[in-house]
């Protein structure tokens, strides 16, 4: 009998140090917390908890702005974005505080179509901050044109 005791309580023990370390953790989830906290309540009780099963869950891919402008890139350009962290990352902010992501994205968008050397044209992040008022009223229907009009060096109204 002492023996069976003597496992309870030290699993009583083990459940309330992984209570507490869940606790801490910024992963762990509340419902996990409760339910390890209700099993070391019931094992100090010296009742049987029922058995804790858990599942693996596939993180989701984050779809963080950054992530979402360099997707955007990828797009329109066909290569990778060097994202740099920090000028581009301050300059992301900025953005962010001036207009939804949205916004941010079809400008990122429209200067990205733009011929490298015309004038409102963006390849970093941070270009699009030092251009984020010229882009304001440009779009693909009224602004620079996406097709062989480009190569001429030509803006359109639209018509």
């Amino acid at each position: 009998m002492t023996t069976e005791t003597d496992s309870r309580r030290a699993a009583a023990r083990a459940a309330t140090r992984l209570a507490k370390l869940l606790h801490e953790a910024s992963w762990c989830s509340t419902d996990l917390r409760a339910r390890v906290d209700a099993i070391a309540a019931e094992l100090d009780r010296g009742e049987e908890p029922e058995p804790l099963t858990l599942a693996l869950v596939e993180p989701k891919p984050k779809e963080t702005p950054a992530a979402l402008l360099c997707a955007d890139f990828l797009d329109v350009i066909g290569t990778k974005y060097a994202f740099n962290g920090a000028k581009d990352g301050a300059a992301l902010k900025w953005l962010l505080q001036q207009a939804p992501l949205d916004e941010v994205r079809r400008r990122w968008r429209v200067g990205l179509r733009m011929p490298s050397d015309r004038w409102g044209s963006t390849r970093t992040i941070a270009q699009l901050r030092s251009k984020w008022n010229d882009l304001a009223k440009l779009n693909t229907s009224a602004g620079w044109r996406d097709d062989a009009a480009q190569s001429k060096g030509g803006f359109f109204d639209g018509t």
